[in-house]
């Protein structure tokens, strides 16, 4: 009877990458072990960086590459690193559940990765992005939360997305009818289409191997840009005509105090919507600007 690969739900399965990139992070150490786990040499990809290597050898998991690949390579890795308890846990998901029902426990939980990427052009008027980044960061619980920031950007940041492979990316800028404004090479506005943005998202997600929970749009004109960027994420967040900075500060401090807690974002986004009315007259609008598409409805 052919052995059987690990039940990895797909927090398992990210939580294992992450885990052999910390591990094997250096490329002779992660190509010594891919040829010793099994790996096809003609399969194992150049080395750019930790994020690049190892999103390019889980796609090619994904796509077929190894017989029980999971099991293979956290047995492997076992051999040297015997007491690492997110590989230990990881083995365990093949254990029936203390019920003895057939269910697998599911792996251990990676926090959530939050991109943000914020431009404020000198020739338009100033968008906070560096508050409402603050505000994020510092909602944000250790071990729940792993944000990273692209502030000034350009839109070759979007790159970003590939090396960093968020669930969650959020766009701080101005929105003009169906553009989000990036800064150009002199800091001034450079308007990108939405449309070419999610092709530009869909190309990374398919190349890197991972997919977008969710799209946070912090940019006036959503209600025109966010049906552009609802096909690459599960959910898209926008809002409606202009959104204040003070109200987009609140609204984002809400919001990621609830994705502590939660990976429902559009839940998150509803309940982060009437807190943020509770904290200013003037963000009473907020409550019916929001914009919520998700693919749950």
């Amino acid at each position: 009877m052919p052995e059987r690969d690990l039940p990895l739900s797909p927090d398992g399965v990210n939580a294992l990458q992450d885990e052999l990139m910390r591990i094997f992070s250096t490329e002779d150490r992660a190509r010594a072990f891919l040829r010793y786990a099994g790996f096809p040499a003609g399969l194992i990809p150049e080395w750019r960086t930790g994020y690049d290597f190892w999103g390019t050898v889980f796609s090619e998991l994904a796509n077929g590459a190894m017989e029980t690949p999971y099991r293979r390579l956290i047995t492997v890795a076992l051999r040297q690193y015997g007491s690492n308890e997110v590989l230990q846990g990881l083995l365990r998901t093949d254990q029936p559940s203390p019920a003895g029902g057939p269910g697998a426990a599911a792996g251990p939980a990676r926090p959530l990765r939050v991109l943000v990427i914020g431009a404020s052009p000198s020739d338009m008027p100033p968008v906070r992005a560096d508050r409402e980044s603050r505000a994020i960061a510092k909602a944000a619980i250790p071990g729940r939360l792993d944000v990273d920031d692209v502030p000034g950007a350009e839109a070759t940041d979007l790159e970003n997305v590939r090396s960093f492979r968020p669930d969650i990316l959020h766009f701080i800028c101005h929105g003009e009818e169906d553009c989000l404004v990036f800064n150009d090479v002199r800091g001034e506005s450079d308007p990108v289409k939405a449309g070419r943005i999610a092709d530009t998202l869909r190309f990374y997600q398919q190349t890197a191997g991972f997919k977008l929970r969710g799209i946070v749009l912090a940019a006036c004109a959503g209600e025109t840009i966010a049906p552009f960027l609802a096909g690459v994420a599960d959910t898209v967040i926008a809002h409606r005509g202009k959104l204040s900075d003070a109200c987009g500060v609140a609204f984002a401090t809400q919001l990621y105090r609830r994705l502590n807690e939660t990976g429902d974002l559009a839940a998150a986004a509803r309940e982060a919507a009437q807190l943020t009315a509770q904290f200013s007259a003037a963000c009473d609008s907020v409550i019916d600007s929001l914009i919520v598409l998700s693919d749950g409805g």
